[in-house]
């Protein structure tokens, strides 16, 4: 999928009432802002294609939950990795038997390096569950 892709789908899988700019990325990583009028919070997806269980993987989410579909998801906080005084992201990543990786962070700020303009994302972990699962991603290319 493209940046754009992405970005878009990103779009069409949050709650309605939130303004979504700044859509950018690369080649499978897209991004958008969120801004729930408390904050803003950048939401980032990682859509990667492994072999079906391929051992890089199958080692990376050893310890992971494993839902009936047998896809299996890591959900995490963490700071973040590149700095920003408070900044903080939270992320859910997932890998499905047909070897679809999937994983989508929020950060509670409109950037990484940033300060964070929140305590949490604007998007709850359960909502970042959802669409991690979502159906859109099983399509990409």
């Amino acid at each position: 999928m493209s940046a754009l892709e992405i970005a878009h789908a990103i779009k069409t899988l949050c709650p309605s009432g939130l303004q979504i700019t700044e859509p950018g990325g690369s080649r499978g990583f897209g991004h958008v802002v969120v801004d729930d009028g408390h904050g803003k919070t950048l939401v980032a997806v990682n859509v990667q294609q492994w072999r079906p269980g391929d051992a890089k993987m199958l080692e990376l989410f050893k310890d992971a939950k494993n839902l009936s579909d047998h896809t299996r998801i890591k959900v995490y906080e963490r700071p973040s990795p590149y700095g920003g005084n408070g900044a903080k992201q939270w992320t859910v990543d997932t890998f499905r038997e047909d070897g679809l990786r999937v994983a989508i962070t929020a950060l509670n700020a409109r950037a990484y390096k940033l300060p964070a303009e929140r305590t949490e994302p604007v998007l709850t972990s359960d909502q970042l569950e959802a669409m991690a699962l979502a159906e859109v991603w099983q399509h990409a290319d």
